[in-house]
């Protein structure tokens, strides 16, 4: 009888693919995160700026819409870093 999970898989291997289920866990967990503490200081930072909801909430949009923008960069600069030490080994 054949085993349906094969040993000779033609993906990574199943400690990376719990790897990465644990980063997306952890990513989950930061998002939830902040925008618990984002509904917690919304009133307080609407009261202190002396703006409404409308005025807040495009500015705060904007804000993680470029650091989003700024993480995608720093992970490509991360990737080509990476990629150029990965070449470098080739060699030795």
């Amino acid at each position: 009888m054949s085993s349906p999970y094969p040993h000779n898989l033609p993906y990574s291997s199943r400690r990376y693919a719990w790897f990465v289920v644990f980063l997306l866990i952890i990513a989950s967990l930061v998002a939830f995160m902040n925008r618990q503490i984002s509904a917690i200081v919304v009133d307080p930072m609407q009261q202190d700026l002396g703006v409404g909801e409308a005025t807040l909430t495009p500015s705060t949009t904007s804000f993680f819409g470029l650091i989003g923008i700024l993480f995608l960069h720093l992970g490509r600069k991360h990737y080509a870093l990476s990629m150029k030490n990965v070449e470098s080994w080739d060699g030795a």
